[in-house]
């Protein structure tokens, strides 16, 4: 018999909700969504970008998401 997976996604929303000024994390794009992934990927770039390279945050952001051919998201 399998083994049932453990829900992470379902977890991680549930201890990011109680901290005040935190979003939910969303769970990872499926492999068969396309637009999904190049939105993943553009993230862990910016991320990478930001921390590793020192950048600040909406510049990135702008520079990932151009490299994958999307707009970057609007901040509040």
């Amino acid at each position: 018999m399998a083994e049932k997976r453990p829900d992470w996604s379902g977890r991680l929303r549930g201890i990011f909700a109680g901290l005040p000024g935190q979003s939910t994390p969303q769970p990872p794009s499926a492999p068969d969504d396309p637009a999904g992934l190049a939105r993943d990927l553009a993230e862990e770039r910016a991320a990478i970008m930001q921390f590793d390279g020192g950048l600040p945050r909406d510049q990135a952001e702008a520079l990932a998401f151009r490299q994958h051919g999307l707009k970057p998201p609007r901040r509040q």
